[in-house]
């Protein structure tokens, strides 16, 4: 882990390694820097087990204000882990990372989703979507898959349902009002997506179309917003 901290720079500026030992390890930093770190060390790790499908590394990421006390913090980061761990997709279990809430395992849902991620952000900062578009379906998200327990419990399907068709009827609409084709084409397939709940380039997953989209989107607005401000304190 010390080596890896050290062969890069943004790890070395943005991380601390305040515990590492045995099968544990507690980072702090930037939460976008973090992401690409702990990608990093499962990489590593697998290199380092040869790939052996019996060894597996799981954990969480708590995303929190610059001023938010450590110790709570650690406790949210702790749920998110516990989270990855308990996680199932068919026969295979843990090997995931937890953030925003979410678990995923690495090679079938991370991977997917750090490439939207990648698309969702170029797509913004073209100013191809609207800049309300991650807050827009991530909200809608939430209601119609709500995480609180309490939530849940009062939940209606119908109304999840209701959420889905009204976010692919929208996006269907939008796509005759852009002009890019590379909008045209996004809206099109989510659109599609959503209505059905099927990422088809997700051949095993434990959620729907619309939850894929929503974190996505989530992540690319607040990478955007954390290249903006680190831009603004440097012209100051």
């Amino acid at each position: 882990i010390n080596t890896l901290w050290e062969s890069k720079d943004e790890y070395k500026n943005y991380t601390q390694i305040i515990y590492a030992g045995g099968d544990d390890v507690f980072i702090v930093g930037k939460w976008d820097v973090l992401i690409n770190m702990a990608k990093d060390i499962h990489d590593k790790f697998k290199i380092w087990t040869c790939n052996n499908p019996l060894f597996g590394l799981s954990g969480g990421i708590a995303v929190v204000p610059p001023k938010f006390p450590i110790l709570k913090a650690a406790e949210f980061a702790e749920t998110e882990e516990k989270n990855a761990k308990e996680n199932r997709l068919d026969t295979k279990e843990k090997d995931s990372i937890s953030i925003f809430g979410f678990a995923f395992r690495w090679n079938e849902e991370f991977e997917y989703i750090l490439k939207l991620k990648n698309e969702i952000k170029s797509l913004l900062d073209n100013n191809f979507l609207a800049q309300n578009f991650p807050s827009v379906v991530f909200n809608l998200m939430s209601k119609a898959y709500p995480q609180n327990k309490e939530q849940v419990k009062n939940s209606d399907d119908t109304f999840k349902y209701r959420v889905k068709w009204l976010i692919a009827y929208n996006f269907k609409r939008a796509v005759d009002r852009y002009k890019e084709v590379e909008n045209k084409e996004f809206l099109k397939k989510w659109g599609k997506y959503i209505f059905t709940g099927i990422v088809e380039e997700l051949a095993e997953t434990n959620y729907d179309a619309l939850q894929i989209l929503a974190i996505a989107a989530r992540w690319a607005d607040l990478e955007l917003r954390s290249t903006i401000e680190t831009n603004v304190k440097q012209a100051k």
